[in-house]
């Protein structure tokens, strides 16, 4: 005899429970047991993919990231592609460029578009960035680069970011001059130049 039920496509199944639990994730203050709860059914997916929920406009938003890995850009495309319609959400692929400025606390201070600059040259279709970072050192440099992707995510969308960029470079900014340098805020209307 055989057994009549077909295994779930993970894509499926993800969706199947979030499309059941997503009235629950319609709160400014999820518990952490509903983050992980999320978490882990996203895991089951791909353990490499994130996640963020936020309102927009009254418009509940659930992103999926790659978290900066472009070996995982499919994955994303594949979930987000499978995802059903459901009153008041939108499903997005990939951390999505800011409409407002972001800031972020760091141990040396905070860090903004504005005070971070960056020198760029083409290779390819890509571009090369240098990125000027105030209070940079050997010490805090992992700490400080996630907060810098983190705002590059914010200045030119996940996307963009993994598949625009080529080599990006950190440096202090403390010892070199500003001259020629732009802010990162002048690196969004350069990406969107490429072709």
């Amino acid at each position: 005899m055989k057994w009549p039920f077909k295994k779930q496509a993970p894509d499926e199944a993800f969706w199947d429970w979030f499309q059941s639990k997503n009235e629950t994730y319609k709160t400014m203050q999820p518990t952490r047991e509903m983050m992980h709860a999320l978490h882990m059914k996203l895991s089951s997916v791909n353990p490499n993919l994130v996640f963020q929920i936020g309102n927009h406009g009254g418009k509940w938003q659930l992103e999926i990231s790659a978290d900066g890995q472009s070996e995982f850009i499919p994955a994303v495309k594949q979930l987000v592609g499978a995802a059903p319609a459901i009153s008041d959400w939108e499903f997005l692929a990939f951390r999505q460029r800011a409409s407002a400025p972001l800031s972020i606390q760091t141990p040396t201070g905070s860090l903004d578009s504005e005070s971070i600059f960056y020198s760029s040259s083409r290779a390819g279709s890509k571009l090369d960035i240098a990125l000027f970072i105030p209070g940079l050192n050997e010490q805090n440099k992992p700490d400080l680069g996630g907060a810098v992707f983190l705002l590059l995510d914010s200045e030119l969308g996940e996307y963009d970011v993994m598949t625009k960029l080529g080599v990006i470079d950190f440096l202090p900014l403390e010892g070199h001059s500003q001259q020629g340098l732009q802010t990162l805020t002048g690196l969004r209307a350069e990406i969107d130049s490429l072709n």
